[in-house]
C-alpha cells in the first residue's frame, strides 16, 4: 500500500516572557499490522470513542484511522502521531527515523505487538507563531485541492512547491498518483443568480479573486469523488446574471453519466448557482482519427461514445476556418446512428469527396446539459478545379521549322500534381515551368 507515511516539522519558535524555547515537532504517518481486529482503547478529549494505539508522546493524537481486511487475521491501520522534541534534536530525529529500517515491530503489552510497514519523511514544514510554510519532501506532492486551499510561500518558485498553512490543519503531501491515460478536457459555465458588476471584469480585484476560488474549490471537492483533476482554472466571468466560464483537465475511468451526476452536484455546491453546462472532449472518440482520400472517394466517419445517447451534431472546420454543420440528405452525405450494448455509434458517409470536404470534421453527442466532442482530421488529395491551355490552337504549315510552345496552367493549391502531354501515342512527364501566386505552368516543347 502506498502513501504518506510521516510528517516532519521543522524548528517552531515560543515566546514566553522569562525566555525563548524551540521546539521541533514531528508528525508521524504509521501503517501497522496486527492479528487483533480490535484493541482496547481510550477514549481521548475532542475525539470519537475508537480504536486506537497508544504511543507514549506528549502531544500523541490519533488523526486518521482505517481498517482494511487483507486476510482472515491480519489487518491494516493508519495512525498519525505528533511528537514534540524541545531543543535542536531536529535534525537528529529526522536522521533517525529516516534511518528505521522497516518492517519494524513495536510492543503493545505483554500479548500485543504492532509491525510498522512503512514509514517516510513526505513533508517539512517551518512553524511560527504567525503561519506554518510547508513544502514537500522528493517524490511526493500536494494534492490538488490542497493547492488551490493556501496560498503559495512569497518566495515559492513554482506553481504549489511552498504553501502558506494559516489554519489549524495539517495537510500532508503524498505519492504521485498514477495519471491515467485517458485524459478528458472539459469546457464549462455555470450560470449564477447573482447581479453582474464591473469588478467581475478586473481579474486583480478582490470580488473577482473571491468568486474564483469558490468556484474552483467547488470544482474541485465534486470532480476528485469520482476521479484525479490534473488541472483547473476559471476563464472569466460575464453578464446573463453572472456566467463564470472555466476549464478542467481530469484523469481516470470516467463515463458520461459520472460527468452528468458531478456536473449536477457542480449546482448544488456553488452557491447561488442556477445551471450548468458543460463540453467534454475525450470520452467521445472517430475513428480514423486522421484520414487521407483520393478526389471523387468517399469519406466514412464513425463516431462512438460508450453511452447511451439521443442526439448527435456533425460539424466541418475547412481549411478558411469556416464551420458549418453538415446535413444528411441528397446523393452524396448520410449520417446514422444506433445504440447497441451500451454505445452509441454515429457514422458519417460522403460519397464523393472534394476541396470542400477537406478539413477538421466534428462530432458532438449531446443532452440538454452535456456535449460530448470528438475531432477528426480528412486531407482530400485535390485535383485541379480548371484546367487551362495556352493557346487553345495553333496553325502550323508544313514550311514551318522553329519550336513552338504549348502551356496548360491550374490554380495553385498547394497540390504536387503529376502532369503529362501525350501526342501521336508519345506520353512525356514534366513538372511545372512556373509558380506564380494563383497558378502552376506546365509546358510542352514541340518541334513542327
Amino acid at each position: 500500500m502506498v502513501g504518506p507515511d510521516l510528517y516532519i516539522w521543522t524548528s517552531r519558535t515560543l515566546y514566553t516572557r522569562r525566555m525563548r524555547t524551540v521546539l521541533s515537532a514531528l508528525l508521524l504517518y504509521l501503517m501497522i499490522e496486527t492479528s487483533q481486529g480490535y484493541w482496547s482503547h481510550e477514549k481521548r478529549k475532542g475525539s470519537s470513542s475508537s480504536s486506537s494505539l497508544q504511543l507514549e508522546v506528549e502531544y500523541g493524537e490519533e488523526r486518521v484511522k482505517r481498517q482494511l481486511s487483507s486476510g482472515q487475521s491480519t489487518y491494516q491501520y493508519v495512525y498519525y502521531a505528533d511528537l514534540t522534541l524541545e531543543g535542536y534534536a531536529f535534525e537528529s530525529a529526522k536522521a533517525y527515523l529516516s534511518s528505521l529500517a522497516v518492517p519494524y515491530t513495536l510492543p503493545i503489552n505483554s500479548t500485543l505487538s504492532v509491525t510498522v510497514t512503512q514509514m517516510a519523511i513526505t513533508t517539512e514544514c517551518n512553524v511560527t507563531d504567525t503561519g506554518n510554510t510547508c513544502a514537500c519532501k522528493d517524490g511526493y506532492s500536494w494534492n490538488i485541492t490542497v493547492c488551490y486551499t493556501y496560498r503559495p510561500c512569497n518566495n515559492s518558485s513554482s506553481f504549489c512547491s511552498c504553501l502558506i498553512i494559516l489554519d489549524e490543519n495539517m495537510p500532508f503531501c503524498e505519492s504521485p498518483r498514477d495519471i491515467s491515460d485517458t485524459r478528458v478536457d472539459m469546457k464549462g459555465s455555470i450560470t449564477l443568480n447573482k447581479t453582474f458588476t464591473k469588478d467581475l471584469l478586473d481579474p486583480t480585484s478582490v470580488t473577482y479573486q473571491a468568486l474564483k476560488s469558490s468556484i474552483i474549490l467547488a470544482l474541485l471537492n465534486v470532480y476528485t469523488k469520482t476521479c484525479n483533476p490534473v488541472d483547473v482554472s476559471v476563464l472569466g466571468f460575464s453578464p446573463g446574471s453572472v456566467v463564470a466560464n472555466y476549464m478542467m483537465v481530469v484523469s481516470g475511468s470516467l463515463s458520461a453519466s459520472q460527468i452528468l451526476s458531478s456536473n449536477t452536484m457542480l449546482v448544488q455546491a456553488v452557491p447561488g448557482a442556477i445551471s450548468s453546462q458543460l463540453l467534454t472532449a475525450g470520452l467521445a472518440y472517430i475513428e480514423p482519427k486522421d484520414m487521407e482520400v483520393k478526389y471523387w472517394d468517399p469519406i466514412k466517419l464513425t463516431c462512438q461514445i460508450n453511452e447511451t445517447v439521443n442526439n448527435v451534431n456533425w460539424f466541418l472546420t475547412t481549411t478558411s476556418n469556416v464551420t458549418n454543420m453538415i446535413y444528411s440528405g441528397g446523393n452524396n452525405v448520410d449520417i446514422s446512428m444506433q445504440t447497441q450494448l451500451g454505445k452509441t455509434i454515429s457514422v458519417l458517409t460522403i460519397n464523393e469527396a472534394d476541396f470542400w470536404w477537406e478539413g477538421t470534421y466534428i462530432c458532438q453527442f449531446f443532452n440538454d446539459t452535456l456535449v460530448h466532442k470528438a475531432e477528426a482530421m480528412v486531407d482530400v488529395i485535390l485535383l485541379p478545379a480548371e484546367i487551362t491551355v495556352n493557346p487553345l490552337q495553333k496553325a502550323l504549315t508544313s514550311g514551318d521549322t522553329s519550336p513552338f510552345v504549348l502551356e496548360c496552367c491550374v490554380p495553385f493549391d498547394g497540390e504536387d500534381y503529376s502532369v503529362s502531354w501525350t501526342y501521336n501515342n508519345v506520353t512525356q512527364f514534366v513538372k511545372p515551368g512556373e509558380y506564380t501566386s494563383s497558378s502552376s505552368v506546365f509546358e510542352a516543347v514541340g518541334q513542327s
